[in-house]
């Protein structure tokens, strides 16, 4: 299950990218959050789930972007990432190291979901590849095993997220997702099984209940864009992500009209539901 999401992180790792960390209880297990701290009095909050095998960091020039706008950035270190003080004594692959990997996730973003609802402000689920399945899926309320409760967040932002996934992710997943959805990729993002060409990531842009639903892709654009790698157009990603989110976390009326009035500039083009 576990190979399906696997994609290669091979950016540099900015050093102490963060403003500071801090240790959330998970199922008895200390789980370190990274925090992007917001430009200003902090109007609202992203929670961001990093790619496989990756680690916060790597993200520091898109989260500076959004924090810009007024957002708080918080990001869990999971265990799937090498430097995550518990990866090495994972089960061999296999189920229980799938099990074991998921859940961690799963748990992890709902614990802070809760504690960031009660801050009394707007928040956003965000990720990347796997961080983005884990985002849109908590963002939905159900998953293939079964419903997710948590509080409502106000908009999904995503980037390359799977296709379909045998067991974990079926052809039905996201027909019922009826908050703000914002899918990010680009036309060389094809990476592993469950994205074997870039137009897999449209599942839940496509799926999705109709409204204020938005595909961003970009023209070459490959896997780490996220990550605004060399060779991407990071301003344009970061505009128009952060036009998504004041639009609908901060109700921006003309964030949203520049959402919906613009097919999209130099590489990038939007699509619209």
């Amino acid at each position: 299950m576990i190979a399906f999401f696997i994609a290669a992180m091979t950016l540099t790792t900015p050093l102490s990218a963060q403003d500071r960390t801090y240790e959330l209880s998970v199922d008895d297990n200390n789980e370190v959050i990274s925090v992007w701290e917001a430009e200003g009095e902090p109007k609202g909050a992203i929670l961001f789930g990093h790619g496989w095998g990756a680690e916060p960091a790597l993200y520091d020039r898109l989260f500076d972007g959004w924090t810009k706008l007024g957002f708080t950035v918080e990001a869990p270190l999971n265990l799937d990432s090498e430097v995550h003080p518990r990866h090495q004594a994972l089960p061999p692959e296999g189920f229980p190291r799938s099990q074991a990997i998921i859940g961690q996730r799963m748990r992890t973003l709902m614990e802070l979901r809760n504690a960031a609802s009660k801050r009394g402000r707007p928040v956003v689920l965000a990720g990347h590849s796997f961080g983005s399945f884990v985002a849109t899926t908590q963002g939905e309320g159900k998953w293939a095993f079964g419903p997710i409760e948590g509080p409502r967040p106000v908009a999904i932002l995503a980037f390359s997220s799977p296709g379909i996934i045998p067991m974990l992710v079926p052809e039905s997943a996201y027909e019922t997702l009826d908050l703000p959805f914002m899918m990010v990729t680009g036309t060389k993002d094809a990476t592993g099984t469950s994205m074997p060409t870039w137009e897999a990531h449209r599942l839940a842009f496509d799926r999705s209940i109709k409204g204020d639903k938005y595909l961003v892709v970009v023209e070459g654009g490959g896997h780490n864009l996220a990550a605004l790698a060399e060779g991407t157009p990071a301003e344009a990603i970061v505009e128009w992500s952060g036009r998504f989110l004041s639009a609908y976390a901060f109700n921006n009326e003309a964030a949203k009209t520049s959402l919906t009035s613009s097919d999209g500039e130099g590489r990038i083009a939007i699509e619209r539901r």
